[in-house]
């Protein structure tokens, strides 16, 4: 094998094993905490410091293998370092991040209170004012989804109400309602006992 060829190979190994493991970690937890769209260059560092987080955490097992004369087992060590354990890793990281303790002594840079409140996963009431002076009344809960940073606003409610002199009236037979974020101009939350289960 020629030495450029060689080269090639080493760089691709030193990219996968110290870029793309952070990369995954850091799309997960994108996917669960909001954040701001980001550039590679921005990145780069994070993503860097993720992985080599997962390297000081798994990065043994391979070396074990081979010493022990497994080598079939060490590479799908290596396989599963460079695209499992990033993934369970990133699920650790939102459970830390989501824990009481965590967010009682820390504080999580999310972009909007939009999504800091849709974040909590809720189960709310909610009253939209919409911009003709109507008001939609719906359930938020577990079927129901708002948009997140940097598309934030629109919201699925799973539940539709009406009201009269008897109180809230359930739609029978309504799939929720969909409110985009220019139909609207504030939306009122109230606590529920109703839960998902």
């Amino acid at each position: 094998m020629e030495l450029e060829n060689i080269l090639k190979i080493e760089y691709i190994f030193a990219f996968a094993t110290l870029i793309l493991p952070g990369f995954i970690i850091m799309k997960i937890v994108r996917l669960k905490v909001p954040n701001k769209d980001f550039l590679l260059k921005d990145v780069l560092f994070e993503a860097f410091s993720y992985s080599l987080l997962n390297i000081a955490i798994t990065g043994w097992v391979p070396y074990l293998l081979i010493e022990t004369k497994h080598e079939n087992w060490a590479i799908f060590s290596l396989i599963f370092i460079l695209t499992v354990s990033p993934v369970f890793l990133a699920f650790c990281y939102i459970k830390l991040i989501s824990s009481k303790y965590f967010r009682e002594h820390f504080d999580i840079q999310i972009p909007t209170a939009w999504d800091w409140y849709f974040s909590q996963k809720p189960n709310s009431l909610l009253r939209v004012h919409l911009k003709d002076g109507t008001d939609i009344i719906g359930y938020f809960g577990g079927d129901s989804y708002a948009t997140s940073y940097p598309n934030e606003g629109s919201i699925y409610l799973e539940k539709v109400y009406t009201i009269d002199n008897d109180g809230l009236k359930l739609i029978e037979n309504s799939n929720g309602v969909l409110i985009a974020k220019d139909q609207y101009t504030s939306i009122e939350f109230y606590i529920t006992g109703e839960s998902d289960g």
